[in-house]
């Protein structure tokens, strides 16, 4: 059994919160033998989401556990706009990320053209730095995709890259939180799953709680790689992967 705590149901807010657009993606959830499912969709759709749908379809299927999070886009300046939000739901996890830096979408394909304007080393650094303050906020269960600069495939030396993560792997131990091994790079220009098996391997070492995640934004996409991962962490000596409940993290067994 296994798990997909990284899935928006809304996609990039071309669906309807409606059941009947839900279902498929528990339908998929079966067939791909997952425990849990934790919907998290991007945190401007908030209010397209009835989460009364959640409770109905609980009752549905009640083979899975259906968790509910959300994924926030951080931003320095909105720190406090986030920590309202939190408290006014009670989401099973939310998961940090960061896809902008200022206001430049750094992982979208129409904004290409501005990695022109960076030195790339700069650019790491600057997203890593994004990345550990996101963290620091204590804010969030999950770390998103945390070396997501790589999607396009703009490359600094791997010891570079490791050497701006430990500060981050650090701040996610201290915060209690766990990182996330999303599938979704395989389908993006890097052809590779975030974060790199470099720092999987340093996450592991530091006793750092890992889950997993498709990143889909279709329900055909949901758990897909997600037994790839498991043996992926299986060959690394990792018994379980991390599971929320009302914000409480789990612990659930690697068969």
């Amino acid at each position: 059994m296994t798990v997909d705590y990284h899935v928006h149901s809304l996609g990039h807010g071309d669906r309807k919160h409606i059941i009947s657009e839900l279902r498929p993606f528990l339908d998929k959830a079966k067939t791909m033998g997952l425990k849990d499912i934790g919907f998290a969709d991007h945190d401007r759709y908030l209010d397209n989401i009835n989460f009364k749908n959640y409770e109905e379809l609980s009752r549905e299927y009640s083979h899975i556990n259906i968790r509910v999070g959300l994924e926030f886009e951080y931003f320095p300046h909105l720190v406090y706009e986030m920590s309202r939000v939190i408290q006014r739901h009670n989401f099973d996890y939310t998961i940090g990320s960061v896809h902008f830096l200022g206001d430049w979408n750094f992982d979208h394909p129409d904004h290409m053209n501005q990695y022109k304007k960076w030195n790339v080393e700069d650019f790491y650094t600057k997203y890593f730095q994004t990345v550990l303050g996101c963290i620091e906020t204590g804010l969030f269960n999950i770390a998103g995709h945390i070396d997501l600069a790589k999607v396009f495939n703009y490359r600094v030396e791997q010891t570079k890259v490791l050497k701006l993560i430990e500060p981050v792997l650090a701040e996610i131990k201290l915060q209690s939180m766990a990182m996330e091994i999303n599938t979704g790079g395989l389908y993006k220009p890097v052809n590779e799953i975030y974060p790199s098996m470099d720092i999987i391997k340093m996450a592991v070492k530091r006793d750092i709680p890992l889950t997993i995640s498709s990143d889909a934004h279709r329900f055909e996409d949901v758990g897909r790689n997600s037994g790839m991962v498991v043996e992926i962490l299986k060959e690394l000596g990792v018994k379980w992967v991390a599971g929320f409940n009302k914000g409480h993290m789990v612990e659930i067994p690697l068969d």
